[in-house]
């Protein structure tokens, strides 16, 4: 008998999993209002300094038996909608926020009751990416994340003779035509950015590959990377000049360590995925932001780790400054950009990149 979900509120999480896939099921028209989703959502993510989290034990679960759940969350995501429809779910005459809950049904009650009263749609957002960013990422390794290989996944349950695990293929993460869902990602990155979904982008890259580039590079989401990937650091940069007690200088470092590998990640997957062309389109109109990212990024990262208390603070500190690096020298590169005006790392990595290239056509 396959375990059961555990919530972190003592509800029922296999009632509450069924009771959030049928309400979804139209997500033109949801059978719920926002508090009693958001309800559903917030039993299964557990919160800390770090942000949201689904424990390993649910993930394990979510991933054998509750495809169904997994896949409403990715259709919720990926459906397609106006820009002006996404910045119209927090507008008060929005049919989103409307309640027709039932309240003769138990569990919607003490949804009701464990719920904030009005979680916002970038809280219920956040919780989606959060659960299956965390259902992508199953053990999170030293410095970079793993990502199963899906395709693998079938195989690997044949072998053991256990249920396939979630995803079974790529159409699963981009449920509707692929630069359809994409685009649908970029509005809701145009609408919430936030490093978590960055990192979720970075998994979906490394699993979709080429099939979600062109709608990729032709969103908002660039431009949205581009912007968090330095502001992160700039925040870390602004707090290290204040008086912060030990603790809260700790906490802010675990905080900025953890944001900066979801863009570290991106980069990573970025540069494996792209050709030349397409990583100079990709960066098209925000090369000087690119850099001052990578400067700064390069700049901090080490003290960042220095004040964080995780156990592999410092090498992810290494993967994040590499990642930075690689990218910051891989576009000064192919731009072939000039030798003066730019941080001597990426120039120093920059002409080890054009050596390599050469040696390659050599």
């Amino acid at each position: 008998m396959p375990k059961r979900l555990r919530t972190f509120n003592g509800l029922d999480g296999e009632k509450v999993s069924a009771l959030f896939v049928d309400s979804i099921r139209d997500i033109k028209n949801l059978g719920h209002c926002p508090v009693c989703l958001g309800g559903c959502l917030l039993a299964f993510c557990h919160s800390s300094s770090l942000g949201s989290y689904v424990s390993p034990e649910n993930i394990a679960i979510l991933r054998e038996h509750h495809h169904t759940l997994l896949d409403s969350c990715m259709l919720f995501l990926t459906m397609e909608r106006p820009l002006d429809e996404i910045n119209g779910f927090g507008d008060n005459s929005s049919s989103w926020i409307t309640c027709r809950c039932d309240f003769n049904d138990p569990l919607v009650r003490e949804l009701h009751m464990n719920t904030p009263p009005m979680p916002p749609i970038d809280f219920f957002v956040d919780r989606l990416v959060c659960i299956v960013y965390s259902c992508l990422q199953p053990l999170g390794e030293k410095g970079s994340p793993r990502v199963d290989k899906v395709e693998r996944n079938r195989e690997k349950a044949a072998l053991s003779g256990k249920n396939v695990l979630w995803p079974t293929r790529p159409h699963d993460l981009l449920p509707f035509e692929p630069g359809s869902s994409v685009r649908a990602l970029g509005n809701w990155m145009a609408r919430f950015p936030t490093l978590l979904m960055v990192g979720l982008l970075a998994s979906l890259l490394e699993i979709c590959k080429r099939s979600m580039l062109p709608a990729l590079i032709d969103s908002v989401i660039p431009e949205k990377v581009i912007l968090l990937s330095g502001a992160l650091f700039n925040v870390w940069s602004l707090n290290r000049q204040q008086t912060l007690d030990h603790e809260m200088r700790i906490e802010m470092a675990n905080i900025c360590l953890a944001e900066a590998k979801h863009c570290a990640a991106f980069f990573h997957q970025l540069l494996s995925t792209v050709d030349q062309h397409e990583l100079v389109k990709f960066f098209s109109g925000h090369v000087d932001s690119i850099f001052r990212a990578v400067h700064i990024s390069l700049d901090n990262v080490s003290n960042l780790a220095s004040q964080a208390d995780a156990s592999d603070a410092q090498d992810d500190a290494i993967y994040i400054g590499g990642c930075y690096l690689s990218i910051g020298s891989a576009i000064h590169s192919y731009l072939a950009l000039s030798f003066s005006g730019y941080d001597s790392r990426i120039i120093n990595a920059s002409l080890l990149r054009m050596k390599q290239r050469h040696d390659v056509k050599a």
